[in-house]
């Protein structure tokens, strides 16, 4: 609209996160400024929330990730690493499959199953052709271990 001025603004929130906010010169609301401010106020309120609430899953996720792969470790079946880098690398790989896989593109869910499954394990420490129905790690480290893959295997 003819006469109006626009300022985008960057704001820095207490949690360190930046956060842009429009405003548009107009007549001012006596409870809260202009307007609008107290709408982009909300707005990046809500979404710093969002961002935390996503920040804590992921927290929570590379946690279970990490006991999960110290209990592998404990038992022999992954060559010991620091857990929560190697559970940060796993899913790191993993979750960047939905940028660029689009379901009836060139490659069949398969075929990137496939090619992830093998980059994880090779990420991990493990061999990278173990990959199918009941597959062993490829050396138990314990006795106990040993014994139950042969009884397996017959």
């Amino acid at each position: 609209m003819p006469g109006r001025h626009h300022q985008s603004v960057l704001h820095s929130s207490h949690h360190g996160a930046a956060i842009w906010t429009h405003r548009t010169d107009s007549p001012p609301c006596t409870e809260h400024g202009r307007r609008g401010e107290r709408r982009n106020h909300i707005e990046g309120a809500r979404e710093e929330a969002a961002r935390e609430l996503a920040r804590s899953r992921t927290r929570d996720l590379e946690f279970v990730w990490a006991n999960f792969l110290t209990r592998g470790m404990e038992q022999g079946a992954i060559p010991e690493a620091d857990p929560r880098l190697l559970a940060r690398a796993i899913l790191g790989l993993y979750n960047s499959v939905f940028h660029w896989y689009r379901p009836g593109g060139d490659l069949a869910l398969t075929e990137v199953a496939d090619f992830y499954v093998r980059r994880c394990l090779a990420v991990a420490g493990l061999p990278m052709d173990v990959v199918g129905a009941g597959a062993k790690p490829a050396r138990p480290r314990t006795a106990k271990a040993a014994s139950r893959a042969r009884a397996a295997s017959r």
